[in-house]
C-alpha cells in the first residue's frame, strides 16, 4: 500500500465509510462484540487506504482496440434435419 493513497482522493463517501467503520468498531468495543470490532476496523482501514470495491479497484478494464476479436458480420449455417419416413 502506498502512503499517497492515504492522503489523496478523499471524497464524501470515503469520509462516510471511515466514520462508519470507526463508529462500528467503537460500539463493538463497548459491547464486547469481537465480530463488530473486526468488521469496523476492516471497514475503516479500507476507507483509510482507499482499497476495496468502493474505490473502484474491482473495475473490469475493457479494451476496444482489438479489431480481430469480434466481427460485425454474423455468419449463419443452414442445418438440415433428417425426417422420419
Amino acid at each position: 500500500m502506498k502512503a499517497e493513497n492515504i492522503w489523496r482522493g478523499w471524497n464524501l463517501f470515503r469520509w462516510i465509510r471511515l466514520v462508519l467503520g470507526i463508529y462500528v468498531a467503537i460500539e463493538g468495543i463497548r459491547s464486547e462484540g469481537w465480530g463488530f470490532i473486526v468488521f469496523g476496523l476492516l471497514f475503516a482501514l479500507m476507507a483509510l487506504f482507499n482499497i476495496g470495491c468502493c474505490s473502484g479497484n474491482c473495475d473490469i478494464v475493457t479494451r476496444n482496440d482489438r479489431k480481430d476479436s469480434w466481427s460485425d458480420d454474423v455468419l449463419y449455417e443452414e442445418v438440415e434435419t433428417k425426417k422420419n419416413k
